[in-house]
């Protein structure tokens, strides 16, 4: 009885069983895919699709951010060799702008008519009363006391103190300062005067010279340390003197003391 059962229930489940495949194979697609089984594969698409194009950003972003680092690293090397390029830049500008200092006191000393000893400032000193430069040139150099002292601009001054292998120059505008002078418009003859910081001034002009605002005033070649025609400065005012015997001319001088480094020694 107990066996009889048994086989029943197996023939049962091979027949349900045999059913269910039968069944199954009639919702099969053209494709010999399960219908019930679409919408899953459909599910499986499309978090396949989401996961590619997540992985595709993700590379995009990837590559787009090398591109930014690259780009940065480019930008920063540029700026760094335009910074390298605008240094060299500089140094020959400054080499070129030397070369040309040194040819154009070469080609004063050249063409000169007096025999000239270079000479390199040392230090400027500028006291309240005293205006003076200290050269590296002395007695040994064969200077002497009130040797002049120009450089290609023109007047600077001339040796106030001497030592073996050292000079001291007078500025020109040092107030104790003085060089016989022409106003080389029209040739009237004065003399030029420290008047302080960049000032000068001429004295012993008549009251019927003529001078003027804008006139050039050069050494008179009467003094012999300095040749005729020297620039010394500009008129920058005249007025008549009170006296009414002569007149008050005031100049600017032509070279700019606290720039110099070489200067020439007139022997």
């Amino acid at each position: 009885m107990f066996l009889k059962r048994t086989l029943r229930k197996r023939v049962f489940l091979g027949v349900l069983l045999t059913a269910v495949v039968a069944t199954m194979s009639l919702f099969k697609d053209q494709n010999n895919q399960l219908y019930i089984l679409s919408p899953f594969r459909a599910a499986s698409l499309v978090t396949n699709k989401t996961v590619m194009g997540l992985k595709h950003s993700v590379q995009k972003t990837s590559i787009e951010y090398l591109n930014l680092i690259n780009l940065r690293n480019a930008y920063e090397k540029s700026q760094n060799q335009l910074a390298e390029i605008q240094t060299a830049n500089l140094r020959l500008h400054d080499i070129q702008k030397e070369n040309d200092r040194l040819r154009k006191l070469l080609d004063f000393k050249t063409q000169s008519q007096r025999p000239l000893v270079a000479g390199l400032v040392l230090s400027h000193d500028f006291l309240d009363n005293r205006h003076t430069l200290l050269i590296n040139r002395g007695r040994k150099d064969g200077l002497q006391l009130f040797n002049g002292v120009i450089t290609p601009d023109g007047v600077v001054g001339y040796v106030s103190s001497l030592y073996p292998k050292q000079a001291r120059i007078i500025i020109l505008h040092d107030r104790y300062a003085v060089v016989d002078s022409l106003v080389e418009r029209t040739r009237a003859r004065a003399i030029s005067e420290g008047a302080g910081p960049n000032k000068l001034k001429l004295l012993n002009l008549k009251f019927y010279d003529d001078v003027r605002v804008g006139d050039n005033i050069v050494t008179s070649g009467f003094d012999p340390n300095f040749p005729k025609g020297i620039p010394l400065g500009v008129v920058t005012q005249v007025k008549p003197d009170p006296k009414g015997v002569s007149q008050i001319v005031q100049l600017k001088p032509l070279i700019q003391s606290h720039k110099i480094e070489e200067v020439f020694i007139i022997l």
